[in-house]
């Protein structure tokens, strides 16, 4: 049915050849080829070889998690920096749409999460405040610049690890003051924190903003209430 190359899936993938196979042949050409797909504005394509082209921005975040991955598992780190020009264009695209507390808003194109069906979600989009902002988009954002900060630390350019780091931590302290419910104890999917879902919790922990016991405690509430998405 879908023989697409569409990053979210392909990242998976990837990770599952090298597990079984240990050949990183077909890894390597995924993020070549994806690579290849970028947009004079930065952000890849969301699937590539395709005659017909779909830009899905944060599938290009995902792809520098593929990046990442390869480095994590493979230490190639030729391969890596060659890549790292690409990491950069697709921050400074998403730079474009930062305000002064990091926060996105009005963030173009497809901006797909998931195919949930909750109060809010709008075809495979996370919901979005009134203002623009998505606590899952901000939580994207600020995993994707933890993870070019460690790539750039290793083989890149320490100045724009610090860079990223700043501004991975900028996004951290604006999340929580933005999104997070004390009464719900809970991360919120917007502003107004009248809606909320699994997703954007659990990205919130992949996000190192709830750590340790504080995490698994709000796994298990995010696993038991049933009124979120």
């Amino acid at each position: 049915y879908d023989q697409l190359q569409y990053v979210g899936d392909t990242r998976i993938q990837a990770l599952v050849s090298l597990f079984n196979s240990g050949d990183e042949t077909l890894v390597r050409n995924a993020i070549n080829q994806l690579d290849n797909s970028r947009l004079p504005e930065g952000i890849t394509l969301s699937r590539y070889p395709s005659a017909n082209p779909q830009q899905i921005p944060t599938f290009s975040l995902y792809w520098i998690g593929m990046v990442h991955d390869y480095w994590r598992y493979r230490l190639n780190e030729t391969f890596v920096k060659e890549k790292l020009p690409g990491v950069r264009q697709v921050l400074n695209f998403f730079q474009q749409y930062q305000q002064p507390d990091g926060s996105l808003k009005d963030a173009p194109y497809w901006e797909f999460t998931d195919w949930a069906a909750g109060e809010g979600w709008n075809r495979g989009m996370a919901p979005i405040g009134k203002n623009g902002n998505s606590a899952a988009l901000d939580l994207q954002l600020c995993i994707a610049y933890q993870l070019a900060a460690e790539l750039e630390e290793a083989t890149g350019m320490k100045e724009f690890s610090q860079l990223y780091r700043t501004s991975a931590d900028q996004l951290k302290q604006t999340i929580k003051a933005k999104y997070w419910s004390p009464t719900k104890q809970l991360y919120a999917d917007t502003p107004e924190q009248d809606i909320y879902s699994q997703h954007t919790n659990t990205l919130a922990v992949l996000a190192g903003l709830t750590e340790g016991n504080d995490a698994r405690l709000l796994m298990e509430k995010v696993l038991s209430d049933n009124t979120i998405t």
